[in-house]
């Protein structure tokens, strides 16, 4: 019991360490980070693809010397998409993990960087929206401090909503090697294409995932399926 106790203790002040360590290297990369914001022309950009609408936030370095975008975590964006009455049906960020690692990217004078992600026409929620008028606004989580571009319309059509209802799987997470599938309700398993690395600390948990597009593979069993929205339903760590 008292070596329990003991090797106890060390995890927590090793736990500590790596906590106190992380934020020394966050606050050293902020310290060095002054604001870009009047270094910068950030514009959002909103298109139409096949599976979906694409948003990204263009960052355009307007200084003569080369500029550092630092961000506090892996996340280097966050869009939201509000209907009109104001209410914020879709966030992208929402029950998305990240590293806290701080991230740094580099711009170039006269240069850009984008950062963009796909919305496939679902609410938070997986359900698919009605046609009409949204409002989408962009954020760089950039230190010392964020910048949030405007708002801009985007209208969805009934023709952008055909064919896009979603596809909805639940099931737990399950780390095989270095694959991460979903162990389906209904028993199929479905091997993840995208975002790996995120998935894996997630292992064990059960997720609902939302996706508008399935890759048949050559076992009818096991289908590759690229998401595009998931939530995470069990937060508690894995047994």
């Amino acid at each position: 019991m008292k070596g329990t106790t003991i090797m106890a203790k060390k995890v927590a002040i090793l736990c500590c360490m790596l906590t106190i360590a992380a934020a020394a290297d966050l606050f050293a990369m902020a310290g060095k980070a002054p604001s870009i914001s009047e270094k910068v022309a950030v514009d959002l950009s909103l298109e139409k693809k096949n599976n979906g609408a694409e948003f990204a936030i263009v960052v355009k370095n307007i200084s003569r010397g080369k500029i550092d975008c630092v961000f506090p975590s892996s996340n280097t964006q966050d869009f939201i998409v509000k209907d009109g009455s104001g209410n914020i049906i879709w966030q992208w960020t929402k029950d998305r993990l990240f590293t806290e690692k701080p991230k740094k990217v580099q711009i170039d004078p006269d240069r850009s960087a984008k950062f963009s992600v796909v919305w496939d026409y679902n609410d938070s929620d997986g359900k698919k929206v009605k046609a009409g008028s949204y409002q989408v606004t962009g954020t760089l989580p950039v230190v010392p401090g964020a910048i949030t571009t405007p708002s801009k319309k985007l209208v969805v059509a009934d023709a952008d909503l055909e064919g896009r209802g979603g596809f909805t799987v639940n099931g737990q997470l399950v780390v095989m090697g270095g694959d991460v599938y979903i162990q389906s309700d209904d028993g199929i398993s479905y091997l993840i294409a995208n975002q790996r690395s995120d998935f894996k600390k997630l292992a064990g948990k059960q997720i609902t995932v939302f996706s508008s597009v399935i890759e048949n593979l050559s076992d009818s069993r096991s289908r590759k399926i690229t998401i595009t929205n998931y939530k995470v339903n069990d937060t508690k760590p894995a047994q």
